[in-house]
């Protein structure tokens, strides 16, 4: 059990960066699509100086839209696999259960 405990943060943080990924490359999809929504709305919304109302700034918006809500899944998660019966198969049930959220999410995107 100690052990699964351990790996419990390292899975959140893992679902934090798997979503700013997610976010990042979100946002350069939808800068492409529309530059004008984040012109008109998000770099003012995230308080981005003009420097970054660019790709770059689409990018950090993404990722700190995004970060938060996959370690709070990242969490759910893994507090779910703690009832696996070692850190091994935690690991294993936390990667593939991370393969549904991000496909599911990514699915839902495009038909949106």
């Amino acid at each position: 059990m100690r052990q699964k405990l351990l790996l419990l943060p390292l899975l959140v943080l893992a679902g934090a960066l798997v979503a700013a990924l997610y976010g990042l490359v979100h946002n350069q999809v939808s800068y492409t699509l529309g530059p004008s929504y984040f012109h008109d709305f998000k770099f003012r919304q995230f308080g981005l100086p003009s420097w970054l109302e660019n790709r770059l700034g689409a990018s950090w918006v993404g990722i700190l839209a995004s970060w938060w809500m996959g370690a709070f899944i990242g969490l759910i998660i893994g507090l779910v696999c703690l009832r696996a019966k070692d850190a091994a198969q935690m690991q294993r049930v936390f990667k593939s259960s991370a393969y549904v959220v991000v496909w599911s999410t990514l699915i839902s995107g495009v038909l949106g």
